[in-house]
């Protein structure tokens, strides 16, 4: 129970951040839910991969997020709250 509140406790941070970054930046409020699921991808890869595997996927739906019009600086900042460096790729 203490390593769940503690991964939970974790995510809501990121996300937090996340959410500063993207009105930092003067994004659209409607966007803000977009760029907080791509937190959440990225947070969540962290957790079950590591290494070439980790960034691969991050890259993935980086790209992905990245195609449907959101802001490709705003992504890598949001990776990088994940400790994933998208500009080593």
């Amino acid at each position: 129970v203490e390593q769940v509140e503690a991964k939970f406790a974790e995510l809501a941070e990121v996300e937090r951040k996340a959410k500063r970054v993207v009105e930092t930046a003067g994004e659209s409020v409607h966007l803000i839910h977009a760029y907080l699921n791509f937190a959440r991808q990225c947070y969540r890869i962290s957790q079950m991969f590591s290494g070439t595997t980790q960034l691969n996927e991050v890259y993935y739906r980086y790209q992905t997020w990245a195609n449907r019009g959101l802001d490709e600086d705003i992504l890598t900042d949001i990776a990088e709250l994940c400790g994933i460096d998208i500009t080593a790729y």
